[in-house]
């Protein structure tokens, strides 16, 4: 996803991350400190570590009305300057 929007958006900048050992290490050391922060690393851990691909078959067969919107048209909805300075203009579909 990152790629897309960096491609989409035309922006450039580095993409960093935090290694998932420490990412399981944090939380122990956090809980008694900040337990917020240690359920939103904790939250992280599940994110990158569980399956959570989904199968859009069933829904579309159940609700084909509803529009399919791809990641490229989602990022020039959602970032206006990926299609230009105007946020109208900016979420048309050409």
């Amino acid at each position: 996803m990152r790629g897309q929007l960096k491609t989409v958006t035309g922006t450039a900048g580095q993409v960093t991350h935090v290694p998932l050992p420490l990412m399981r290490f944090m939380p122990k050391l956090l809980v008694p400190l900040k337990p917020a922060l240690a359920r939103e690393i904790q939250a992280g851990v599940f994110l990158d570590t569980t399956d959570r691909t989904a199968d859009g078959t069933a829904v579309r067969a159940r609700y084909p009305s509803i529009p399919v919107t791809t990641l490229q048209q989602m990022i020039r909805r959602d970032y206006p300057a990926a299609k230009g300075t105007d946020p109208i203009l900016s979420t048309v579909d050409r």
